[in-house]
């Protein structure tokens, strides 16, 4: 599967006004790798044509999840994220298109085969 030709949309969904314990003001955000078959093995934020270093400390399988933490105070909120999967054919990364999430309003990002929603 070329995954790189997917284009991830976000479907931001918010309940009330105030954050939650355990949101990223706090500091840290839940992954789930929601995709049927491929595994998750990069997730980074992207600044122009740069990428940081990986969120994730180890791959993430199918109908896993991992926490993630980062530090809300540097910088800003709104980020672009990438996704990288494990290529089939040679174990290679395939990324995903870049797209924006305000990391400390998230609880949760949950990547599927060809989406990417955020509570």
């Amino acid at each position: 599967m070329h995954r790189s030709a997917y284009l991830f949309t976000a479907a931001l969904m918010f309940t009330g006004a105030t954050l939650s314990a355990g949101t990223g003001e706090d500091g840290y955000v839940q992954i789930h790798n929601n995709a049927k078959s491929t595994v998750l093995i990069g997730f980074y934020t992207e600044s122009g044509s740069e990428l940081s270093e990986n969120w994730l400390d180890a791959d993430l399988q199918p109908a896993s999840k991992v926490t993630v933490d980062f530090d809300a105070s540097e910088g800003t909120c709104a980020k672009m994220f990438v996704a990288g999967w494990l290529a089939d054919e040679n174990e290679s990364e395939d990324l995903d298109e870049a797209i924006s999430i305000d990391i400390c309003k998230a609880t949760n990002i949950y990547i599927d085969d060809d989406s990417l929603t955020v509570d």
